[in-house]
This record gives C-alpha cells, sequence and structure tokens, in this order.
C-alpha cells in the first residue's frame, strides 16, 4: 500500500520533470533523433505495461492491436516512440474511469521502399474533450479540460507534437462518436523482415 502511494504521486512528478527538459531542448533543436532497432510489439507492451496496475484500480480495459501489415521488426527513436506513448496513454487512463483505452496501429499506405509512415491512435471511452478547447490542446499548459479540475499540464502533448513533428510525422485528435477521444500521431520508421500480427 504505501509502495503504491508512492508509486503514484512520484510517476506522474517524473514525467513532468522530463517533459518540462525536453520541450525547452526540443524547442531549441538541441537533441537529434538517435534510431536504433527494436521489436515495435515489445515496446508496446513495455508501454502498456506501466499503466496495468491504474487501469486495474480504475476498472479500464486496456489493449493495444497491430493491424496485419504492420512489420514489428522497425528503426526508430526508441526513446522518443516511447514517451509520445506514455504521454498519451497517461492521458487517456487519467480521463477515463471504467470502459477502456486501447492502442491502435496501422501502416499508411503509399511507399514501395522500407521506408514507411506508421499511424498510432490512442482511444478512450472516457469524459471527452470540450469543443471550445479542440484547437488549443497541443499548446503547452493546455488541459483541454475546460471546467473540469485538470489531472495534468498540457506539456505532454506539447511534447507530442514536436516530437511526433521531429520524427517525420504530425499528430491531432477526434471526438469518439460513442464517448471519449482519439488522440492520433504518426512517425516514419524503417522497416525489417518480419511481420506480426496479434492483439493485446
Amino acid at each position: 500500500r504505501v509502495f503504491r502511494m508512492i508509486y503514484h504521486t512520484a510517476l506522474p512528478l517524473k514525467h513532468l520533470i522530463e517533459d518540462m527538459v525536453n520541450i525547452k531542448s526540443i524547442t531549441k533543436n538541441q537533441k537529434a533523433l538517435q534510431n536504433t532497432r527494436f521489436d515495435l510489439h515489445n515496446l508496446l507492451q513495455e508501454c502498456m505495461d506501466i499503466f496495468l496496475l491504474t487501469a486495474h484500480e480504475k476498472k479500464i480495459r486496456l489493449y493495444f492491436q497491430i493491424n496485419n501489415n504492420v512489420t514489428s521488426d522497425i528503426t526508430a527513436d526508441t526513446n522518443r516512440l516511447r514517451q509520445i506513448l506514455i504521454n498519451l496513454i497517461g492521458n487517456a487512463c487519467k480521463f477515463t474511469n471504467g470502459g477502456i483505452v486501447g492502442l491502435h496501429v496501422s501502416q499508411e499506405a503509399g511507399s514501395t521502399t522500407n521506408e514507411h509512415l506508421y499511424h498510432f491512435e490512442v482511444i478512450d471511452s472516457g469524459q471527452g474533450i470540450n469543443e471550445a478547447d479542440e484547437k488549443k490542446l497541443f499548446e503547452i499548459f493546455e488541459t483541454g479540460h475546460s471546467g473540469i479540475n485538470p489531472k495534468g499540464t498540457g506539456v505532454g502533448l506539447s511534447i507530442v507534437r514536436e516530437l511526433s513533428h521531429m520524427m517525420g510525422g504530425s499528430c491531432g485528435y477526434r471526438k469518439n462518436a460513442a464517448a471519449g477521444s482519439t488522440f492520433w500521431f504518426s512517425v516514419k520508421v524503417t522497416t525489417h523482415h518480419n511481420i506480426l500480427r496479434k492483439t493485446h
């Protein structure tokens, strides 16, 4: 119980400090991409595992799904991709009580080489975003939940915007038809051989 309290107190503070440092570095172009070869499936599992305890306590079904045409053996900046995913999954869990938080990964069509644009969507069934706040979501210190006691600073979404652009992609938001939100981003990756077909 004590460990759980320490964990939930320290983790958001750690991410906030990292975001504050990184947004300054990114805007000054002080950090270049550091591409490495890795297994995308393993990275997604690692990111989801961080929020298992939160999901259990809030009765959230946490899952990820990789489309059949997505190659898991890729080269990209693992640390930057991890940071984007943790920010978006973390936000979805914060503003969802019960219901689902899901991550969908697909490959955008059009490439004839091993350079591809991967598309990531973090979907939740939470409280959604006020229409007036949608255009300001990716600005620094905008939480996008006017009239609601905010649980975040908004720095994370600005990081998502800057990192996705740095990695050759983009990001955005759309309101779900039923309930909740979908935050999406894309990044350029170099693919290798293996194709993964799994849902978790």
